[in-house]
């Protein structure tokens, strides 16, 4: 047979976790850059507990955690915590507020951030947890 071209799937994760890197981060940034006040009436009128305390937590952990994507470092941990996000936002907005699966990407988001949780960082990242 022919040779092959042999790619380190490694790769392919670090691509997963630069694009989830990036998404979150301007995810993160608009909230904290627009104030606070928008995410907090959305997350009420959604009816996300404790509005005022869950939106900034989750503007903060989508601005610092996708940094930290970006570079490669706590990946397992942050993409439990993006699973976790993204499991609430699929099943406690998306379903209900569609009656089918119309977020395409938090569903996305949802599977990086298992794959991430799952494999790790890939490659070149600052620290391979």
């Amino acid at each position: 047979m022919g040779s092959r071209l042999r790619v380190d799937p490694g790769w392919g994760i670090t691509a997963v976790r630069l694009a989830t890197g990036f998404v979150l981060a301007i995810h993160g940034y608009d909230k904290v850059a627009r104030g606070l006040g928008p995410a907090i009436d959305y997350f009420g009128r959604v009816g996300i507990p404790l509005p005022g305390l869950a939106a900034p937590a989750i503007a903060l952990l989508e601005l610092g955690g996708g940094i930290l994507l970006l570079v490669g470092a706590l990946t397992r941990w942050l993409g439990l915590l993006f699973a976790i996000e993204f499991l609430v936002i699929v099943l406690w907005i998306v379903l209900p507020g569609t009656g089918r699966l119309r977020g395409a990407l938090e569903l996305m988001l949802l599977a990086a951030s298992i794959l991430l949780a799952v494999s790790g960082p890939g490659r070149l990242a600052v620290r391979r947890d």
